[in-house]
């Protein structure tokens, strides 16, 4: 690996990204993202 990367971790995972291909991941996930949030908490 050489430059900045994002590393994201949860429970027993981690994950290792360049940072153009995380923001297009979050960017496309973004959506379902939304509609999480609003059937866990609806108005907000």
């Amino acid at each position: 690996l050489e430059g900045e990367v994002v590393v994201i971790g949860l429970y027993n995972r981690l994950e290792i990204w360049q940072p153009a291909k995380w923001e297009a991941y979050t960017d496309m996930q973004e959506p379902s993202y939304s509609d999480i949030q609003e059937e866990i908490l609806p108005g907000f």
